[in-house]
């Protein structure tokens, strides 16, 4: 009897000292905290991301020669990218509580995200390098958000630049009138013709790849910090 009171013991020990050492691991995965700095950062690389952008634009002005409503847009998207930059950084200033809430994080994330893919069609390029706008929401998700709400960031960010895409192809413009056009090319031609380049896919692969390793990088320091602590 008193073996067996002690083996039930033992277990319970077990089972205890299991939980202790993954509750690290389960609480990242539901809602990793994140360093607190690091979304003032992400708000100093938008601005850095703006100059670079604008600088783009500018050197690449003669490429919308022939459609100055399409670069007339490109200076208003630029206007809204600055407005939502300096909003951002008033509730910095001013409202700290609310900048770094879990709503304003997940906010931010949707506007980044639809931000740049409107930026990327601007291009004109489906090669563009501008992608690359897409891994400040993806490291924003991964820094503050669980599995599953990284899986949902992620999929909308395909779906953005999957959009983006189809639309730079498909050379999508405006009328002289200011008012939607319909595509210049039949929708029962885009749609059997529809292929990206190399390069085009590479970018699109990309983007799931890096926020795989940018989630899964902290769940490793927590696997290393979670072996440390229970390590005798």
């Amino acid at each position: 009897m008193r073996g067996t009171i002690m083996i039930i013991d033992r277990l319970r020990d077990l089972i205890h000292r299991y939980d202790d050492k993954n509750a690290y691991l389960r609480r990242f995965l539901r809602e990793p905290k994140g360093h607190e700095m690091f979304l003032p950062a992400m708000l100093g690389l938008r601005f850095v991301m703006l100059l670079g952008v604008t600088l783009r634009f500018g050197l690449n002005r003669a490429n919308y020669a022939d459609s100055l409503q399409l670069f007339s847009l490109v200076r208003i998207s630029l206007v809204v990218v600055f407005l939502y930059i300096l909003v951002l950084a008033a509730l910095q200033v001013l409202a700290w509580p609310r900048f770094i809430a879990r709503m304003s994080k997940f906010i931010q994330v949707l506007i980044d995200i639809a931000l740049f893919s409107l930026l990327y069609f601007l291009t004109k390029d489906p090669e563009s390098d501008l992608f690359i706008l897409y891994f400040i929401p993806l490291l924003i998700a991964a820094e503050y958000f669980g599995l599953v709400a990284n899986l949902c960031v992620l999929a909308y960010t395909s779906l953005s630049f999957a959009v983006s895409l189809w639309a730079g192809q498909s050379h999508l413009k405006l009328n002289v009138s200011g008012h939607f056009c319909a595509l210049s090319t039949p929708s029962r031609r885009i749609l059997p013709r529809y292929s990206l380049s190399q390069a085009a896919r590479n970018r699109f692969a990309c983007m799931p790849t890096f926020s795989v390793f940018s989630f899964f990088r902290r769940l490793i320091a927590i696997c290393r910090t979670t072996a440390i602590l229970s390590a005798p």
